[in-house]
């Protein structure tokens, strides 16, 4: 899977053996949904919050596991010093790149303000509700374009038909019930009423 070098090789490149010669570990479907996970979150925490595997760490950094180096196109780590957090970039000095500095750092407040700022403008802003509402009404009315139409024959049996017997629809019960057919109590208005004109 892997040349001397440390690189992955392409899969195209795997040898794969005709039989097996002992019981895979898992199946092949799982490897390669694994595989599938993007490598930028390879090797990086999922939760929330100070890392608790280290009981040294003192600070949790924000937008960890998130910023890259577009230099050297490596995940840069967060660091404090004197109180303040950053995101450094220092590869080993036999890897790092010819345009590339010793050590690259970046403070964080630098990256939270601009970050803070479009998130309360353009996710969270004053006019989020109004959008958020459109595209859920226009959701819901694709959806409902979308769904099938089922007929209950006890409501359809139950509509009027025509004008002049609108006033006799059957008047739920007070148990709730949803089809006027199977329930008892349920009541018809009289008289009808004729639409005048």
């Amino acid at each position: 899977m892997k040349t001397r070098s440390g690189k992955v090789n392409p899969i195209e490149d795997w040898v794969w053996s005709p039989r097996f010669t002992h019981p895979p570990l898992v199946s092949l479907e799982a490897f390669v949904r694994v595989r599938a996970i993007p490598q930028e979150r390879e090797r990086s925490r999922s939760e929330p919050g100070t890392n608790t595997a280290h009981p040294q760490a003192a600070r949790t950094y924000a937008p960890r596991s998130f910023l890259f180096c577009a230099i050297y196109e490596r995940r840069m780590f967060g660091k404090a010093r004197r109180g303040r957090g950053f995101y450094v970039c220092a590869p080993k000095p036999e890897c790092i790149p010819p345009d590339h500095p010793k050590s690259l750092w970046i403070k964080e407040t630098y990256l939270l303000e601009p970050l803070h700022a479009f998130f309360a403008a353009r996710i969270f802003g004053p006019d989020r509700r109004e959008l958020l509402i459109q595209t859920k009404e226009a959701e819901i009315t694709s959806h409902r374009g979308k769904a099938p139409i089922r007929q209950d024959p006890a409501l359809v049996d139950a509509l009027p038909a025509g004008r002049c017997e609108i006033a006799r629809l059957p008047t739920p019960c007070a148990a709730g019930c949803s089809k006027p057919a199977d329930c008892r109590s349920t009541t018809t208005n009289a008289p009808a009423v004729l639409a005048a004109g």
